[in-house]
């Protein structure tokens, strides 16, 4: 009778710890730490520091940051755009927008800057788009 008590209490308690465990994975990813002086932009789009890049996983989960981003996508997207334009990466982060990827003219390239501009201000867009001509 001991014996059929242990065993049922050692069940209950695998069961317990299976229970508390789970199921869902962490995809977040750990950012480096950019060291202050590194990683600024400067006149909208010379990056300086080969981590400082902004990367699609600094976009924020803050829901003006998230906002923002959703508003600008919107925007460029119902604008008479090439698809390439369209595609660019737009990232809020802290109220700051990088926008980057490629547009196959200067004028795509300052439209949406201008439509990042609208939602973001003047001085809180880094404009780190490339101009490439389509083949």
């Amino acid at each position: 009778m001991k014996s059929i008590i242990a065993v049922l209490c050692c069940a209950v308690a695998v069961g317990c710890t299976e229970a508390t465990k789970s199921n869902s994975t962490d995809v977040t990813a750990k950012k480096p730490v950019i060291e202050e002086g590194r990683g600024t932009t400067k006149d909208h789009g010379s990056v300086t520091g080969d981590n400082s890049r902004t990367t699609p996983l600094d976009q924020k989960e803050d829901r003006t940051d998230l906002q923002i981003t959703a508003d600008i996508r919107k925007r460029v997207v119902d604008s008479k755009l090439s698809t390439a334009a369209q595609n660019v990466e737009i990232i809020s982060a802290d109220g700051i927008v990088t926008l980057r990827g490629r547009t196959n003219s200067a004028e795509e390239k300052k439209q949406i800057e201008k439509i990042a501009e609208e939602f973001a201000g003047t001085n809180h867009v880094h404009n780190e788009l490339q101009v490439e001509p389509p083949k």
